[in-house]
């Protein structure tokens, strides 16, 4: 038939394309030789088909439960709560009526709550309301959050109502309605029609033949309505007033615990102070919380009745230096800084950065409250300094040799900090950043400096930058762009809320699971579970196998793909007949693609991945060294198959279609033997590492039992003749050949100049 030549040779390519012909064949061939002999063809290319979907859906159902419980882990949040007079973290599933939630920069606010207490606490609700200003919540004009919103500044405590456990109730008790209603509904009319059902004076309210059909309808009536009535009963209507007062309710009881001290620390006697005295004489009138634009927190605090209110701030050395007109002697005595003072504390300041210590000051500064006003407004000038602080934030076991490890992959690792120039500059060396030979003028950068280049200028330092001090999230989403300008493919890693944008702006955004806030989760691709940036080795190593593994596929698969073709096309110009059939194409579709992708995509990454260069973001997908692997392994087979197509009845002595099924039978197990040439692209060991990979071996092995199966048992089904020892030896031996062939072909180098002048991919 003309459709089986024509449809034979588009299929490797699609099988939708087939859809009509399986049931066309069907068809005709019942027409022609009898339901007896007549549904061989069309039969067995539909349960081809079926096949190849089966194996291909239970594939795709299995990944995506991989998935599914990827996506699970994921939605597993973590929220703080204050339970047994302390805090500890619990899931966000297990959050219940009457938790109190600790909320701060970054976290996803797990249910609808009310605010208890906290400062300067603000909500992104841009997910429920479309508005992108951020809303301030606070006691008094904003009490309600809600769920699914993030924290974005500040911090602040909230209060779970009864609404969440009341809706999961109400739901049940529906849903129990509505089976009760249902089997009520099933029951009534049951009895009724089966004449079970008798009206007050005894008689059969329904009898076949007998009862009219107006007396039947007013009967079912009767009965939907008293199922509809018990779904009536059975669902909760004043459920939400009582979720309104009982929280009402709620909140005074447990504002007043509050108030009583849940946070019981005890008494500090080693500094001669009591925190929980301190914070009963204590009021606190405005807090302003830290972020990474200000580097620095304040609070502004008055005792109880006293006319005094002090102002009191932490943060960034060097910045709180600024606000400072006086400091403490040792003494207690408070003197005036000059600039020789100044310049004093910034040598301090410097030395110990230069130990990698993360250096914070204090100061204050006390107002006296004026008839009767208090400001809420916290000075930040003319400040008292009271101390420095050192720090010390060492580097996790195996960074170092991570960064090694990156260097040598040809990854360059830059660092950006808010720590200043000189601590950023000491934890860098010590990392391995940079190395302490290295002309680092260059190298390391304020973010306010590279914030004021000029575009070309910026471009241009990009490349030596490797240590930005003092960053704002405007600088790191800078140098994101920047690198991506010049072409590089570019990985972030981040933890805060701060570093959302950059996350979202690079190639690849890695935030940490433990300390990273929910805002830089979704705004990542990759959340490392450990927080250790070791694991970025280990998420490189298996990007680099991933991206090798379809390299590899792709190389075997585009080898399939064009020996059938040319096979089936020339042997259709030249005789009008193709040697691979319908069903024959279907399974050597279900070993390209399939069997194929199974076996080639599970290899695991090798320390050699390590050693090569990255990727660009222009290169082409298809190598230079891909297409002279394909070609020459396609060029083999085509010769080898049209030999047999042409020569093969004379050379082996047997007919038509056992010259077919030697064609069919040599182009499978070639395709098997080329399975083990695709494992390595460059090397020529392709046996390296192979007993490690079970699955491979477990498909290659299932692929030529089922190969022996259709040739010599499934002769209707695959349309081939029983093949003898000498004809299989011969089959094994052509496809063998392509051992060698790789084998060869791999000594032939390649130039960088486009292979060929073929397309690039």
């Amino acid at each position: 038939m003309t459709t089986t030549t024509t449809t034979t040779v588009m299929y490797p390519f699609s099988i939708s394309a087939q859809t009509p012909y399986p049931i066309l064949s069907l068809g005709f061939g019942i027409k022609q030789h009898g339901p007896k002999e007549g549904w061989y063809d069309g039969g067995s290319i539909i349960v081809a088909v079926v096949l190849v979907v089966a194996v291909s859906a239970i594939s795709n159902f299995k990944q995506s439960k991989q998935f599914e419980k990827l996506s699970s882990q994921s939605s597993d949040i973590k929220v703080e709560v204050v339970r047994e007079g302390r805090r500890q973290p619990i899931s966000i599933f297990e959050v219940v009526v009457g938790d109190i939630v600790c909320l701060k920069i970054g976290d996803q606010i797990p249910a609808d709550g009310l605010f208890l207490d906290g400062h300067s606490l603000k909500v992104d609700e841009s997910s429920m309301t479309g508005e992108s200003e951020y809303v301030e919540v606070n006691d008094v004009g904003n009490p309600f959050l809600l769920s699914g919103t993030k924290v974005t500044d500040g911090y602040g405590r909230m209060l779970t109502p009864l609404q969440a456990r009341l809706n999961k109730l109400t739901s049940y008790i529906g849903k129990v309605g509505l089976l009760v209603a249902f089997l009520v509904l099933v029951v009534l009319m049951v009895r009724y029609f089966t004449g079970n059902t008798e009206d007050e004076h005894g008689n059969r309210k329904f009898t076949r033949g007998r009862t009219k059909a107006d007396d039947i309808m007013n009967a079912v009536v009767q009965i939907v309505a008293v199922a509809v009535t018990i779904v009536v009963v059975a669902i909760p209507e004043g459920k939400e007033a009582m979720t309104e007062n009982t929280s009402l309710e709620i909140a005074p009881n447990v504002l007043e615990l509050l108030q009583e001290g849940l946070y019981s620390l005890g008494p500090c006697f080693g500094l001669a102070m009591d925190i929980n005295e301190l914070k009963r004489s204590h009021d606190i009138l405005h807090v302003e919380a830290f972020n990474s634009e200000k580097k620095r927190s304040g609070v502004l605090a008055r005792r109880n009745g006293g006319e005094t209110v002090h102002a009191h701030w932490k943060g960034a050395a060097e910045m709180i230096l600024a606000m400072c007109s006086n400091y403490y002697v040792r003494c207690g005595r408070i003197r005036a800084m000059n600039d020789e003072d100044r310049v004093q504390f910034g040598t301090i300041i410097k030395d110990m950065a230069a130990k990698s210590l993360r250096c914070i000051a204090f100061a204050y500064k006390e107002n006296t409250v004026e008839s009767g006003e208090v400001t809420r407004k916290l000075e930040e000038t003319g400040l008292t300094l009271l101390g420095f602080v050192g720090l010390k934030d060492p580097c996790r076991p195996g960074v170092k040799a991570a960064v090694d490890s990156c260097r040598d992959a040809g990854v360059i690792v830059k660092m950006i900090t808010g720590d200043n120039i000189f601590t950023a500059k000491a934890i860098a060396i010590e990392c391995g950043i940079l190395k302490p030979y290295e002309d680092l003028n260059d190298a390391v950068v304020e973010g306010v400096t590279f914030r004021n280049y000029s575009d070309e200028e910026r471009m241009e330092q990009i490349s030596r930058i490797r240590v930005m001090a003092r960053s704002s999230p405007f600088d790191k989403l800078l140098m994101v762009q920047c690198l991506k300008q010049t072409g590089h493919v570019v990985a972030v890693t981040g933890d805060g809320t701060n570093d959302a944008p950059a996350l979202k702006e690079a190639d690849i955004g890695l935030a940490m699971g433990i300390q990273g806030t929910e805002v830089a989760k979704e705004s990542s691709d990759i959340v490392i579970l450990d927080d250790n940036f070791t694991s970025v080795v280990t998420v490189l190593k298996w990007g680099r196998c991933v991206y090798n593994n379809i390299q590899k596929f792709i190389q075997f698969q585009l080898t399939v793909n064009v020996a059938a073709l040319v096979i089936n096309f020339v042997a259709a110009i030249s005789s009008g007949e193709v040697p691979l059939t319908a069903v024959q194409l279907l399974w050597v579709n279900l070993i390209m693609d399939t069997l194929g992708a199974l076996a080639l995509a599970t290899e695991q990454p090798t320390n050699d991945l390590m050693t090569k260069q990255p990727v660009g973001r222009t290169a082409p997908l298809i190598t230079k060294v891909m297409w002279r692997n394909l070609i020459a392994q396609a060029v083999y087979q085509v010769i080898v198959l049209l030999i047999l197509q042409f020569k093969g009845s004379s050379i082996f002595g047997v007919n038509k279609r056992v010259k077919d099924t030697l064609i069919f039978n040599t182009f499978v197990l070639c395709q098997v033997f080329n399975e083990f040439n695709a494992r390595k692209l460059e090397k020529k060991n392709i046996f390296e590492g192979i007993l490690k990979n079970k699955l491979f071996l477990g498909i290659v092995g299932a692929t030529i039992v089922l190969q022996v199966v259709m040739v010599e048992f499934l002769k209707r089904f695959a349309n081939t003749e029983r093949l003898n020892w000498g004809q299989w030896s011969a089959c094994i031996l052509i496809a063998a050949l392509s051992w060698p062939i790789g084998w060869l072909v791999k000594f032939v180098p390649v130039s960088s100049n486009q292979f060929l002048g073929l397309p690039k991919y």
